[in-house]
Formats: C-alpha cells, structure tokens, sequence
C-alpha cells in the first residue's frame, strides 16, 4: 500500500533522547564533517522509503499524520540501532514522541520540528550492550558519566558520552542537524517550566514514583542525577513552603536544576 505521504521529495528524520536513568543523555560525537568540526548529535537520521511504506500498510492508508508517526519511529530505532548496537527495533512502544509544542491547530505534529520528529527513550544498564551479547568491538564514553556501559560505535562516529546537564546538552547540540536538536530541546525545557510552575512535587522519577504519589501524572522520563529516590532535588522537599525555595540563593537554585531534563511529555 502507498503512503499517502509526499516522502520521495521531502527528507523526514527521526531522532531520540536517549536517557540513561542515572548517567544522562546520551550524545554521540562526530569528526568526520570538516565543516562543522567536531560536534555531538543525537542517535538518529534519515527515515527510508520501506518505513513509510510499512506505516502506511498498518494503518490501511489511513491518517497521514499517523502514518509519518510510526514510519519515524521505525526509522529512529533502526537509527539507534545502526549507530549504537542499543536493538528498540522491536520495541518501539517504549519510544515516547517527545510533546515540544501544542499540536492544536497546528499542520506538524507536537514531536515535529522542520520535518523532524523527536521521541523520548528511557534506558537502563540492560539497554547496553556487553561481551555476552555481541562479538563486535564495544567503546565506552568519552567521560567518566556511564563508564560502565558499552555501545558499538559506527563508522559515523568517533565516540559517545553521557551528558547530565540539559542545559549543556543544549549547547553541545547547536552543531547537529541544521542546530534543530538542540531548538527541540531547549522547547522541552520551556514547556517543562511552564507546565511545572505552580505544581511543586508532581515530577516523575524513573520508578514511576511521585513525591505526593499522583502515580497518574507520571511521564515516562528520569530524573538525571541518580541521587535520590525521589529525585525532586530541584523542587525542594515536599513539606518546604514555596517561599523558601524562592528565597534560595541563584548559586544553590542552579546547583538543584542541573541534571534535571524535561519530562517530554
């Protein structure tokens, strides 16, 4: 069946936040464009035709913005796959279309910027690959974040690191894909603040725990630090009236919000 999507002369990507729940997100590094010079991207790339075509016949030749939904997905996790060994090929549930924008009244979807789309991957240590289950050459990060697990690193690259700072991850990902990446993130980030202003103690943790236990607000998306069970460093304790968490110095507020990425949802 064919995709009633114009896929032949329009280059739809997917891309993934990948996030380890306690080293952070996954950035890979890239060399070999002399342009740009060395830069890190996200794990991601083109989507091809045989994905839309896939799309289309599930969905019967159904919704276009369905049909591009699923295709990108495929396409993200074959990406994933491809570059880093990590397999979602066959568990594509787990990837979450990251919520960027309102999809109200609007030709894109929420997840999609400049034929881009975006998707939200919660890993953990048994996401990563190790010598029991591939013969293939493993590298470790770059850093000393994660420096237990192993990726298969692909030709396109020259490394990966783990990244626990989402503002520095901002920075880190101007360079890649036309700096669209990097504009997903920060719009994640400023959604996420909106959304939480007034709503102190309702962000998840990794465990699908709350600090007040609304189990039913829960966004799949870690807490980056690993240091807490709770992992709602940034919002103060549950029992702290705002007021004290307002008059916090600068330096002690920032040192709370690093390592927190938005819940993408």
């Amino acid at each position: 069946m064919t995709s009633s999507l114009d896929y032949r002369n329009i280059d739809y990507r997917g891309f993934i936040f990948v996030v380890h729940e306690s080293s952070g997100l996954l950035l890979l590094h890239c060399t070999r464009k002399k342009k740009k010079g060395p830069h890190f991207q996200l794990p991601g790339g083109h989507i091809d035709d045989f994905e839309f075509e896939a799309a289309a016949k599930a969905s019967g030749g159904g919704n276009a913005q369905t049909q591009l939904l699923e295709a990108a997905k495929a396409g993200a996790a074959r990406e994933l796959w491809e570059e880093t060994g990590v397999d979602m090929r066959n568990q594509l549930e787990r990837l979450q279309p990251a919520a960027l924008k309102s999809s109200s009244a609007q030709k894109e979807l929420s997840c999609e910027i400049k034929r881009r789309l975006f998707f939200f991957l919660a890993v953990t240590d048994d996401d990563f690959l190790s010598a029991d289950k591939t013969t293939e050459p493993l590298v470790g990060p770059l850093g000393t974040e994660g420096r237990h697990l192993r990726i298969k690193s692909s030709v396109e690259h020259s490394g990966f690191d783990f990244e626990t700072d989402p503002a520095v991850s901002v920075q880190k990902l101007k360079k890649h894909s036309g700096g669209v990446p990097s504009q997903a993130l920060s719009m994640a980030m400023a959604r996420d603040v909106h959304k939480s202003r007034g709503k102190v103690g309702i962000s998840p943790t990794i465990t699908g725990k709350t600090e007040r236990g609304l189990d039913h607000l829960v966004a799949p998306f870690p807490t980056i630090t690993g240091k807490t069970e709770r992992g709602l460093d940034h919002l103060g304790e549950v029992d702290d009236p705002p007021v004290l968490l307002g008059a916090e110095s600068s330096a002690k507020k920032r040192e709370k919000e690093k390592g927190c990425f938005p819940c993408f949802c």
